[in-house]
Formats: structure tokens, C-alpha cells, sequence
């Protein structure tokens, strides 16, 4: 709302080579955090492309504003004091499904089908976000809070793939009479499915739930190796399948492990 004796004068465009200045510090922000154990200027500045004057100058500035440090009888960059505390602002606003949805938003618009996100909730999988790909043909994906015991479905599938032997065993006989419900499935079926995606690294779900859909999931792991979620891609079954199936693991693969390094850094931020 407009605000009387107030000037709306629109505000004058930053010249480009200030943003092209703030581009390149970020660039150097994220090596220097991404690095092991801190970089050298002329690794910084390999990294950026830059020369290394440039990237002296603009690794001065952060170092200045205690965003990166340099610390005595070192010549590496290191990740600073005023960093580490913005992480820690940022971490109380985000949960699972905040830090899974980028990667959900860039598989849809890679893949063009439908991903999931699923969590364990006691001996089911619960749906906590979905994205709905351009795809001109729709499957009947999960719907967000939609429930199916683990093992149904190749988010779910993925989920109790990766919990412990025994325990994976003893939910597989639990589930023996709510699986029944499911044609395809039986407890024997659903413990050779859950062998089989623990192996392979990935659940694939052929046509085991809908006819003509097919599926795909992955688990998202914590530092323990627990699945802490899934995320799970649907498309009718000529595109989940061959060479793309593989393509398409790869894609969900990095994107949990992308996930799972962002949820132990926010976790790691919280405890401190």
C-alpha cells in the first residue's frame, strides 16, 4: 500500500560489475567451505577462473567481514566465525522436506515425471511432498500424507531396504496381512524385493503396484547409515526402464547424498 509524502522513485540498477563482483565471492565462498581443509590462493583462484590478484582482492573482503579466516602460519582460507553463524540462523528454518525440495524441483524439471518424498512413520511410509512433472501422460503417484506399508512402492521399498537385517526382517513379517491387500505382493515377495534394492543401492518398483506404472526409489541415509527418507520417481514404465532407469538412479542418488550433507550440517549447527 502506498504511503502518503512518500517517494516510490524506482531505485537505480547496480552496475553489472557489481554483480559480477558479488558472483565471483560467492563462487570463492562455496570452494573454500567445500574444501577439506582450506585453499590456497592459487587453488581459490584455479577454482574461480579468476587471476590471482582478483581473487586475492575479493578473499581479502570475506576474511574482512570474518565470512572466511586466514589464520597465522597458514596460507589456506578457511570458513569464518560470521559464516558460521548465518548457518546456524538458517538452519532453524529449514526441515526435511525444505531441504528436499530444490532437489525435487530440478529432478521434475530434469525428468519431466513425478518425484516423492517419503519418510518412515512406525511400520508404513508416509508421502511428506511430491512435484508433479510436465510430462504429458500422469501416473497415479503418491498423494502428500498418503500411507502404504513399507516395502509398497519403490520410495517405501527403499526405506525398508535399508534398515538393518533383523529389524527389516521383523517388519516384513508384520506387514505379511497388510501387504496382502496388494495382488503383487506377498511377505516372501516383499523380503526378496528388499534383499535385492539393498544390493543394488536402489528400489525399482515394475508395474508392482499400478499396472503400466513403474517406479523408482532411493533412500536419503543419515551419518549412521539410517534411511531417514526416500525420494522416489514414477512415470509410466517404458520411461523407467534400460538405459534411463540408470540414468535416472544416478540423478537420485546424488541429489540424497546432496540432501543428506545439508541435513548433517544443519544438525551438526543445531547441537552446537
Amino acid at each position: 500500500m502506498t504511503e502518503v509524502g512518500k517517494s516510490h522513485a524506482a531505485p537505480k540498477a547496480e552496475p553489472a560489475g557489481n554483480l559480477l563482483s558479488l558472483d565471483r565471492a560467492i563462487t570463492l565462498l562455496k570452494a573454500v567451505s567445500d574444501s577439506a581443509d582450506g585453499l590456497r590462493l592459487i587453488d581459490a583462484a584455479r577454482v574461480a577462473a579468476l587471476s590471482p590478484s582478483t581473487t586475492h582482492r575479493i578473499l581479502s573482503a570475506l576474511v574482512e567481514h570474518h565470512l572466511l579466516r586466514l589464520p597465522d602460519g597458514t596460507r589456506k582460507y578457511l570458513p569464518g566465525a560470521e559464516l558460521y553463524r548465518l548457518g546456524l540462523a538458517a538452519a532453524r528454518h529449514f526441515s526435511l522436506v525444505d531441504l528436499a525440495r530444490p532437489s525435487l524441483l530440478s529432478l521434475a524439471q530434469r525428468t519431466k515425471d513425478t518425484l516423492s518424498l517419503s519418510i518412515i512413520d512406525g511400520g508404513e511410509a508416509l508421502c511428506i511432498d511430491r512435484v508433479v512433472g510436465s510430462y504429458p501422460i500422469r501416473t497415479m503417484a503418491l498423494e502428500i500424507g498418503e500411507r502404504r506399508p513399507l516395502g509398497v512402492g519403490a520410495g517405501s521399498l527403499a526405506l525398508l531396504a535399508e534398515l538393518p537385517v533383523l529389524e527389516r526382517k521383523a517388519i516384513v513379517k508384520d506387514d505379511s496381512a497388510r501387504v496382502a491387500r496388494y495382488p503383487n505382493f506377498s511377505a516372501a515377495a516383499l523380503g526378496r524385493w528388499a534383499n535385492e534394492a539393498a544390493r543394488r543401492g536402489y528400489a525399482h518398483s515394475p508395474e508392482r503396484v499400478l499396472a503400466g506404472m513403474s517406479a523408482v526409489g532411493v533412500a536419503i541415509r543419515n551419518a549412521e547409515g539410517r534411511p531417514i527418507g526416500s525420494i522416489s520417481l514414477s512415470g509410466i514404465t517404458p520411461r523407467v526402464r534400460g538405459d534411463r532407469l540408470i540414468e535416472i538412479v544416478k540423478m537420485l542418488q546424488h541429489e540424497c547424498k546432496e540432501i543428506a550433507k545439508a541435513l548433517s550440517l544443519l544438525q551438526l549447527g543445531l547441537q552446537n
